[in-house]
């Protein structure tokens, strides 16, 4: 994604004047508009103030605060959500268990399960074994009857196409099966997006839980060419020209050319990936991506060094072939994905696949046969394997129909396993292994092998993007986002903004001390433009001070923070992240402003 440069600064002492606050019903909170925003550029100014008809600042009231011992700590709680998908060897999952089944383990060492959350056909499980069944709506079909699902438990589904690595004529066939899937196993609380790739991506659509729209959009994508088609054209001309090679040589040296463009192809997917999979790691919940391709090679160009080896024999070329490997990079993609908490479903579009030395068309020189078409076909379905088993997925190849194995994904979708756990660190940064074992005979057992400790910090960061990006909201502390009149500024066309977080102090966790209650609270603000562009998120502490004579009064007002951002004309998202640090609360909220 390209980026903005967003920086802010107090520009004076903050705090809460003593009788400078009145009464004040709480204000309708702001809008929230899901369309996309916001450059917000450059410098800016923070500004806290109280609400009421006594704004002045006393600056001596802060320089009378004590010091930050109440400060030192954050509380933070922890608790990793691994999910479980149990199945026979048939593939049907297998259902009521209980915790005593599980043993869940990291970096080796056993962990003590907190929280399990077992679901059966899309309905949670209670405490003493039986599905709980809310209010049946009648004339509505089983799948569409309504279920309260926890935040943390709610499906994200990503239908991610990759046109740049597919043929339309695989894509389409696909697709008509994936809208069947899409409008029949999907269930009202569900939310559904629609993303494609042809060398940058773009999202088709954002989240909505009506999996129709997704479905109607699908049709439209139909009509977008397919680069794998000129993939193969190229593939072509390579192992003729190392057909006409007359030295060993020669054929490395057009192999090498072919290797670096694919190598170069495949890097631009991959980090497209990477992002792609960074921007949901603030989404609360599951989240799974339904990528369909026709293969991406895990070593681009690794047949056509094997067909130079059994051309001239004894070469290098097979050394040469590792120089390309993107184990790495893959392994990277699925460690992201795992500390993300985002499952990867991958299709192979291309279905049972025919062996293209039997073509008529191609020469088929000495040594060109099915081992080389078999390495090729292995080569790009082993990232697909991969990066399903690492993060608790499957993979669908050599289907021609792709709706039966659909049904088995449908299966993960509603029948599981949450184990929740407490690690015995936090927000240390590290990548730590995950291990779940089920003591019943014959179960197979998958979830995501890694995941990553994130700070408190980090969480937040991604948490306001989310709210950003996908018009995320959860807003437990009641916080208000508002703005003032944008002024322009004549030497550059820039506007100045302020932004302005309401937060009622009722909501607040206040500490006494001495003479006054003390609360710390952060902001995290990042701002995103109609042309995609986002700011960088900025955090700012927001240490509130009030005398103890005031506390009564000031628990029914809110407590002001104003940050003056410098934006360019047009539409703009605003996105705040909100930490209550000694309460460990938080709240997240965005809104549309239209500047100029």
């Amino acid at each position: 994604m390209r980026s903005l440069i967003l920086s802010f600064f107090l520009l004076s002492t903050l705090f809460l004047a003593p009788l400078s606050v009145q009464a004040q019903e709480p204000e309708a909170p702001p809008p929230a508009d899901a369309a996309e925003g916001a450059e917000a550029v450059a410098e800016e100014a923070g500004t806290q103030e109280a609400q009421g008809e006594d704004t002045e600042a006393d600056d001596s009231e802060a320089e009378d605060a004590e010091p930050a011992d109440l400060f030192g700590d954050s509380i933070q709680v922890n608790v990793v959500n691994v999910d479980v998908y149990v199945t026979d060897k048939k593939g049907n999952p297998i259902l009521g268990l209980t915790e005593d089944d599980f043993e869940i383990f990291e970096d080796g060492r056993p962990m003590e399960i907190s929280n399990f959350y077992p679901v059966e056909n899309g309905r949670p499980v209670g405490e003493d074994g039986v599905v709980v069944q809310e209010e049946v709506v009648p004339g509505l079909p089983q799948h569409l009857q309504p279920v309260e699902v926890p935040e943390d438990q709610r499906l994200h589904l990503v239908v991610f196409i990759d046109h740049f690595n597919i043929r339309p004529f695989n894509r389409n066939r696909v697709m008509r099966e994936l809208r069947q899937f899409l409008t029949t196993k999907l269930r009202p609380e569900d939310r559904v997006m629609l993303v494609s790739y042809t060398r940058s991506l773009k999202i088709e659509h954002p989240f909505t839980s009506d999996p129709r729209v997704i479905s109607g959009l699908m049709t439209t994508l139909e009509k977008k060419t397919g680069s794998a088609t000129l993939a193969d054209s190229e593939r072509k001309q390579v192992l003729e020209d190392i057909d006409d090679s007359d030295s060993e040589w020669n054929a490395l040296a057009r192999a090498r050319l072919y290797a670096e463009s694919l190598t170069n192809d495949m890097t631009f997917t991959i980090n497209a990936l990477k992002d792609f999979v960074d921007s949901l790691a603030g989404l609360p919940g599951r989240k799974a991506i339904l990528h369909v391709s026709d293969g991406l090679p895990m070593v681009p160009g690794e047949d056509v060094f094997h067909y130079i080896d059994n051309k001239f024999k004894r070469t290098v070329a097979l050394t040469e072939a590792f120089t390309y490997d993107l184990s790495r990079r893959f392994d990277q993609l699925a460690a992201q994905a795992n500390a993300n908490r985002v499952t990867f479903y991958m299709i192979d579009a291309g279905g049972l696949r025919t062996y293209s030395h039997i073509d008529a068309s191609n020469r088929g020189g000495p040594g060109r046969g099915p081992f080389i078409d078999t390495i090729n076909i292995s080569n790009l379905q082993n990232s697909l394997h991969y990066l399903s088993n690492v993060t608790g997925g499957t993979a669908i190849v050599n289907r021609n129909r792709v709706l039966p194995a659909l049904e088995e994904v449908s299966n993960d979708l509603r029948n599981y396993y949450s184990l929740g756990y407490t690690p015995p660190h936090a927000g240390d940064g590290r990548l730590y292994k995950l291990k779940v074992k089920v003591d019943i005979k014959g179960a197979q057992v998958r979830h995501r092998e890694s995941y990553r400790d994130k700070s408190v910090e980090t969480t937040m960061a991604e948490t306001t993007m989310a709210s950003l990006h996908f018009d995320y909201h959860d807003n437990p502390l009641d916080v208000k986002l508002d703005f003032g009149d944008p002024v322009k500024r004549p030497r550059d066309n820039l506007y100045t903004v302020p932004v302005r977080v309401r937060i009622p102090l009722s909501k607040v966790t206040l500490v006494p001390r001495e003479s006054t209650h003390e609360g710390r609270l952060r902001v995290w603000l990042s701002a995103l433009d109609d042309k995609g562009r986002t700011a960088p998120v900025q955090e700012a502490p927001v240490p509130i001070s009030i005398p103890n004579d005031e506390i009564d009064r000031a628990r029914e007002q809110y407590y002001v923070y104003t940050i003056e951002l410098l934006m360019r004309s047009g539409g703009q998202d605003v996105a705040v992240g909100l930490r209550d640090d000694l309460g460990a609360d938080t709240s997240f909220v965005s809104r549309r402003i239209n500047v100029g």
